[in-house]
């Protein structure tokens, strides 16, 4: 009896993750389409587990014929929760149809004494804004931006902060 009910947890486990998995899925495309002045297309990708990331972003000239010049990306974070290391990027000319890769590392910034509730904030939803990474791709000349793409940052994983800031979670606790 108590290795189905075992077997039965365990089954709801991996069904939870698979949904969430495939949720994960579905929202990770920041793939965002032509833009009406330009012939690019911009995809971010956020790797690894925290509390310093990994962001890559790939800018692709959509044309066959066409270089793609003039061009630069601008981060914008809640500087009290991210901080990013090259907030202003210049672009080099494009060639057509051609790809070019920027990582940036973007890191988490954490207060002195740490809520434990910051670490299931995308999980519970309560991350809103100061979780979102919003990148411009910006043309010299113009005032608008050619593209926008918005990154939801994942949470730090507990572990992968140094232990100092761990046991200030405890304080925390014990000061509320």
């Amino acid at each position: 009896m108590m290795h189905e009910v075992f077997q039965l947890e365990l089954n709801r486990l991996r069904l939870l993750a698979a949904k969430t998995l495939l949720e994960a899925h579905m929202k990770c495309d920041n793939s965002i389409g032509s833009g009406a002045m330009e012939p690019v297309r911009l995809t971010a990708e956020v790797e690894g587990l925290g509390p310093v990331f990994r962001v890559g972003l790939i800018i692709e000239n959509t044309s066959s014929d066409k270089a793609v010049i003039g061009l630069s990306i601008l981060f914008h974070v809640h500087t009290s929760n991210y901080k990013v290391s090259h907030p202003y990027i210049k672009v080099p000319l494009i060639s057509p149809g051609s790809k070019l890769k920027f990582p940036t590392k973007v890191e988490e910034v954490f207060e002195e004494n740490i809520n434990p509730d910051v670490f299931f904030r995308t999980v519970t939803g309560q991350g809103g804004e100061a979780a979102l990474v919003k990148v411009l791709l910006l043309k010299h000349g113009r005032s608008a931006p050619v593209l926008a793409a918005t990154v939801q940052m994942p949470p730090t994983d507990p572990m992968m902060l140094p232990y100092e800031k761990l046991q200030s979670t405890q304080n925390f606790e014990h000061n509320t």
